[in-house]
């Protein structure tokens, strides 16, 4: 059956939000059948694979993310032949009739003052349940978030989650920004840490496929002192793959006076940094109203066109409010 591409117009706690985006939800976690030891995988012997195997080759340290799933009463590890043999699965099934023609995807950097979390995490949550982005791409989780995300019954149902490990993670600091993306989409996740920027931080990237092409799906958050490196870090890492999704905090704004590094103004900094993402197509260059320069959602593929972009403005406006963008397959 083919996907349907509609349009919602639903009420989220009062607001109206109009979305693009397909209702098809039968690809989510196929059952994992057979030996996965012996049988063969479709994107590790072919050219499709070169996504998968970068990995190892690179000169970038990185360290392997486990992927969970939800198995009816907890979630589970998936090893990476699991991964594959669960890619395999969806690319047999594809027929000309049922590939997916639009991804919707979803960036929200959730921090929040601990007093309001609670009514912020449920009208976060409310908006995956309302729309199930294909990727979501979140900054400052922090761990009580994980717990909510991790108890939602539609995110058990329909999501594949990084599953970093926390443990090093100083929240107080804020150096490495606590990201957690969410799949609908069978992949391996990868952290690549921004090391030599003296900075922190890290990128969080979702290798998958989808279409039978090559997709990865990245998530950063870049400080305001130092961006210009760990975005010139990230974006490095990145022009290895052909077709990327970048979504985050940019951690940049018209305004700021703050100096990245000793010697260089904001003004050119932002200039720089534009400069190191224009071969990526901004999402925000289609809204109607501008948002901020600090999240963004950049597009470099040619299988992939921006389609829309949203601003979701929700009760809890004394935080930031989340995007959403809707991505045109080719």
């Amino acid at each position: 059956m083919a996907p349907v591409i509609a349009t919602q117009s639903s009420i989220l706690e009062g607001h109206l939000i109009k979305i693009s985006t397909n209702f098809t939800n039968n690809h989510k976690i196929p059952p994992v059948t057979g030996d996965s030891q012996t049988q063969g995988n479709i994107f590790r012997a072919g050219s499709k694979c070169a996504l998968l195997n970068t990995m190892e080759d690179a000169q970038y340290k990185f360290t392997p993310v486990q992927t969970k799933i939800y198995t009816g009463t907890k979630w589970t590890p998936l090893t990476e032949n699991e991964i594959l043999l669960q890619m395999d699965e969806l690319e047999c099934n594809n027929s000309d009739s049922s590939l997916l023609q639009n991804v919707t995807v979803l960036s929200w950097d959730v921090s929040c003052q601990e007093e309001f979390r609670p009514g912020f995490y449920n009208e976060i949550l409310a908006v995956v349940r309302r729309i199930l982005p294909d990727f979501c791409c979140f900054q400052n989780a922090q761990h009580d978030f994980r717990a909510w995300v991790k108890n939602c019954e539609t995110i058990r149902e329909h999501y594949y989650l990084s599953n970093s490990n926390l443990d090093y993670i100083d929240f107080e600091s804020d150096a490495h920004n606590g990201l957690l993306t969410l799949s609908r989409w069978p992949g391996e996740f990868v952290e690549y840490p921004f090391i030599d920027t003296q900075v922190g931080g890290y990128l969080l990237a979702c290798q998958t496929v989808i279409n039978g092409v090559p997709v990865v799906a990245a998530n950063s958050k870049h400080q305001i002192l130092g961006r210009g490196m760990t975005i010139k870090y990230a974006n490095d890492i990145l022009s290895a793959h052909g077709n990327v999704i970048w979504l985050g905090n940019f951690g940049s704004e018209p305004n700021d006076s703050e100096e990245d590094m000793p010697g260089i103004s904001s003004t050119e900094l932002d200039t720089s940094v534009r400069d190191m993402i224009s071969s990526y197509q901004d999402m925000e260059e289609i809204a109607e109203v501008k948002h901020s320069d600090k999240d963004k959602m950049l597009v470099r593929s040619d299988k992939m066109k921006p389609a829309h972009y949203f601003t979701l403005d929700i009760e809890s406006s004394e935080n930031r409010p989340g995007v959403v963008g809707v991505i045109q397959l080719k």
